[in-house]
């Protein structure tokens, strides 16, 4: 793995990733229920050091930055991946997220068009699309060549965290993310009054 993939696999641990298509930071921070006034401007670290505080209280913790025509959301309980808030976020556009814990092996990934899955990832059964199996075969052709392609960059690498991940991300909405374009980005962070990934 090179030193970009693993500097990003540790920045990126615990958390999940988000890419929303012509959505604002503020227009994702209240379809997930919060309130962007009471939002903050912070740096990756900044959110890293928050969240580290809250840790144990379990508290929602969401920051949002542009990148080009995309919003990068980073939150700290899974909501990125949850499949009917994806669902709901992919109306008329594009998601993409990713979700790794290196401590367990718990990595997750997601692509919504419009409403619709199109691929997932999960820890123990793999590519799925719905309740079935997706082997390259029985996945979108596009995403069937991306895996193509990673695996060959990657050969013998299982851990999606491991860059696999990191490239389909790239592939599907076309940014090449880095340690150093995090470290650069201005997020709007702060706290959901309650966890949308609870009923």
């Amino acid at each position: 793995m090179s030193r970009t993939y693993e500097e990003l696999s540790e920045m990126a641990d615990g958390k999940t990733f988000t890419y929303v298509k012509g959505v604002s930071p503020a227009d994702l921070v209240t379809r997930w229920g919060g309130d962007p006034a009471t939002f903050t401007p912070m740096t990756f670290a900044e959110m890293v050091e928050q969240w580290w505080r809250l840790y144990d209280r379990r508290v929602p913790l969401v920051a949002a930055a542009v990148i080009s025509d995309w919003t990068l959301a980073i939150d700290n309980r899974y909501i990125g991946v949850d499949e009917k808030i994806v669902e709901r976020l992919s109306a008329g556009t594009r998601v993409v997220s990713h979700f790794l814990l290196e401590i367990k092996a718990l990595h997750d990934f997601r692509w919504f068009e419009d409403g619709q899955e199109q691929i997932s990832f999960y820890p123990q059964e793999g590519f799925m699309v719905g309740d079935t199996h997706a082997e390259p075969d029985h996945m979108p052709v596009a995403f069937a060549e991306i895996v193509g392609r990673s695996d060959a960059r990657f050969p013998g690498v299982w851990n999606i965290n491991e860059g696999p991940v990191f490239v389909w991300a790239e592939e599907l909405t076309g940014i090449t993310l880095t340690p150093e374009l995090l470290g650069e980005l201005s997020f709007l962070g702060g706290f959901l009054p309650a966890d949308p990934t609870k009923p």
